[in-house]
């Protein structure tokens, strides 16, 4: 809900749950919503070679907390192993820089960051404060291909700032707008936006950025709730609130055929899908606007 703060203007933050979570690239450390729902925490994950493993240590270690926002965070996204971004409802998406372990003495002694009760360094000092909306940010994703930070809000804008100079290139304004809620990139140019009863696919090998909006199948307006690309772009799933998943074939430009459920052998209905589902995935040469909306 949106009207989560009382007359004195004080957030509600209790079971609000958390909204987003993320893993760098080298899958190192691990960005997710803090007990403050309006900040963000930070873990180091023990790797696969870890002796932490085998020693039974916490997979999980607290290493910094980043505090900045003044409304709850929706999304964040790692732009390289260290810096990362964050989207709130307060309309702004922030750049934070997240010292290595052996480095976080230097910073604390910079000034920039100091040691929160339980010991956890507390970033207050973003990289940036990027002010690209007018209104709650719902979610953020780097799109590495474009070397663009994607963030969404609720308004139907998605703005794309370039990292390096902190600029919003570019602006599209969706015609589906309500219950926007995620945000997914296949890894190179593309981005996927979900809302009510929509799919929007926004790419980014044409000059400027053009939008193609789907509706979901069998006049499905559950709201979608979570996107995934699979098979370097080619598949896009889609997570519906009212429980069903539907698959998207980027390169066809629609919707496969519902997949049926059939027993399995604890009882349990197991999805199974269809053939044609592989043999469109394996066609990677579409583009994502080629088939009309």
């Amino acid at each position: 809900s949106d009207s989560d703060s009382d007359a004195s203007g004080s957030l509600h933050c209790e079971n609000c749950g958390i909204h987003a979570i993320s893993l760098n690239p080298s899958r190192t450390r691990l960005a997710t919503g803090g007990e403050n729902p309006c900040d963000v925490a930070v873990f180091s994950v023990a790797g696969d070679n870890d002796e932490a493993r085998g020693a039974g240590k916490d997979l999980l270690k607290p290493s910094a907390l980043l505090v900045g926002h003044r409304d709850w965070m929706f999304g964040v996204d790692w732009i390289t192993d260290n810096v990362l971004a964050s989207g709130s409802r307060d309309t702004t998406v922030r750049v934070w820089s997240v010292p290595d372990s052996a480095e976080s003495s230097e910073v604390l002694r910079g000034g920039d960051a100091r040691r929160g009760g339980n010991g956890v360094p507390e970033i207050r000092v973003p990289v940036a404060c990027i002010r690209a909306h007018a209104n709650r940010v719902r979610d953020v994703k780097y799109v590495r291909g474009a070397r663009r930070l994607a963030s969404l809000c609720v308004d139907g804008t998605v703005a794309f700032t370039d990292p390096e100079t902190m600029s919003v290139s570019e602006t599209r304004r969706l015609r589906s707008r309500r219950e926007l809620m995620c945000l997914a990139t296949d890894g190179r140019d593309a981005v996927a936006v979900g809302s009510q009863a929509h799919v929007a696919l926004l790419d980014h090998r044409q000059k400027a950025v053009r939008a193609c909006e789907k509706k979901l199948p069998h006049d499905d307006a559950d709201g979608v709730r979570s996107l995934s690309f699979s098979g370097g772009g080619r598949l896009l799933t889609v997570g519906g609130g009212g429980g069903r998943l539907f698959f998207f074939d980027v390169a066809a430009g629609k919707y496969l055929p519902r997949v049926r459920g059939e027993e399995d052998e604890d009882g349990s209905l197991g999805a199974r899908a269809d053939e044609r589902r592989d043999d469109a995935a394996k066609d990677a040469s579409g583009s994502l606007l080629d088939s009309p909306g």
